[in-house]
């Protein structure tokens, strides 16, 4: 199988497979077949490229520091502002949207859309962001888009900034206007519990504090927001994910723009369940905006659609963002011209890369 046995067909050959440890590629001398922006065509300068597994961000960076590494992913955010003073680094944010929160919208408590948007409001999540990540990763405030897509809307990042006061009205017009003795809503005796079902799959490290900060702040408006970590393996498993297990899941997809919502806005069908929809939200008139963007043949039409289906998701708020999907490099001096291609993934370019003589 080809899972078991890699090859690969591009600049760089699979020469061993150490699971866990590393793989380790050989360059293919007959490559020749380079994107039209590379920096040079042919094959590539570097003789191999051993790329290895490092897990722990820590030691990860360490490698870097230490010239075990040439060249490292995700730096963590205590390292972020020392990486930019030693190193060289490259980043690419991805298309499609970014990382959001996705709120379960065929139930209550998120089937009111005035509760959506007390969430929103309750939440301040730029502050999140700011102490969690500590610059390293910048606040998006426009859930509907990614900003590297073509129809991103920059107004739209400012949408529901923080206001208490615009949160506790929302709940209190939505009928959650009762409060126990630590401050939390009800209605009809029914406590405001927000479960948020994670794992590490869909966030950043450091992105579990984000969701502990938003924990604490969404308790001021009186939401009891409860967190379900979960491992990978439970998780595409479907724990805590049932239709009853989970009211928020922070998710992304990566596209090369609004088509993305074909996939994660389309609503039931025919009795047909859209298994890629974890907010449940199911709003037609989005879905026919969605369908007249696709057919559109002129692409002024096209973004104006899309914009206007961003507009719509924005203003009902079954989901809401708080950080990019970025792909960032910090590179060793030595290293020169290894690059992130500009599509949706972002995915690194080793063959153009060559080393100097400076350490």
């Amino acid at each position: 199988m080809n899972c078991e046995s890699p090859v690969g067909s591009g600049p760089f050959i699979v020469e061993k497979w150490n699971r866990g440890r590393n793989v380790i590629f050989r360059r293919n001398p007959n490559y020749n077949s380079a994107p039209a922006t590379a920096k040079h065509q042919g094959p590539a300068y570097v003789e191999g490229i051993e790329w290895r597994f490092l897990a722990d961000p820590t030691i990860r960076y360490g490698s870097l520091l230490t010239g075990e590494s040439d060249v490292v992913y995700h730096i963590p955010a205590v390292n972020w502002q020392d990486a930019n003073s030693r190193f060289k680094i490259v980043r690419h944010l991805t298309g499609g949207t970014p990382l959001r929160l996705a709120l379960f919208s065929e139930r209550p408590p998120f089937d009111d859309v005035r509760v959506r948007q007390a969430f929103a409001y309750a939440s301040d999540r730029r502050a999140a962001v700011q102490a969690a990540f500590l610059g390293s990763l910048p606040y998006e405030g426009n859930f509907a888009l990614s900003q590297s897509s073509p129809e991103y809307v920059s107004e739209l990042s400012k949408s529901y900034s923080y206001d208490i006061e615009k949160a506790n009205k929302l709940l209190d017009e939505a009928g959650w206007a009762e409060r126990d003795a630590n401050g939390i809503r009800s209605k009809n005796g029914k406590a405001l519990i927000i479960r948020i079902t994670y794992t590490n799959a869909f966030s950043p490290p450091d992105g579990d504090q984000v969701l502990q900060i938003i924990q604490q702040q969404a308790k001021a408006a009186g939401f009891d927001v409860r967190l379900q970590p979960t491992n990978q393996a439970d998780f595409w498993a479907g724990k805590n994910l049932g239709p009853n297990d989970y009211e928020v899941v922070p998710l992304y997809w990566v596209a090369p723009g609004a088509e993305i919502y074909r996939i994660s806005y389309k609503p039931d069908l025919n009795g047909v369940r859209n298994p890629f929809n974890p907010s449940r939200y199911q709003d037609l008139p989005l879905w026919d905006i969605i369908q007249k963007a696709e057919q559109a043949g002129d692409k002024a039409q096209r973004t104006a659609l899309y914009q206007q289906a961003e507009r719509r998701i924005i203003e009902n708020a079954p989901s809401l963002s708080y950080t990019v999907l970025d792909v960032t490099l910090a590179l060793a001096d030595n290293v020169k011209d290894i690059w992130l291609d500009s599509g949706s993934v972002g995915e690194p370019v080793f063959s153009d890369a060559y080393f100097t003589d400076k350490k």
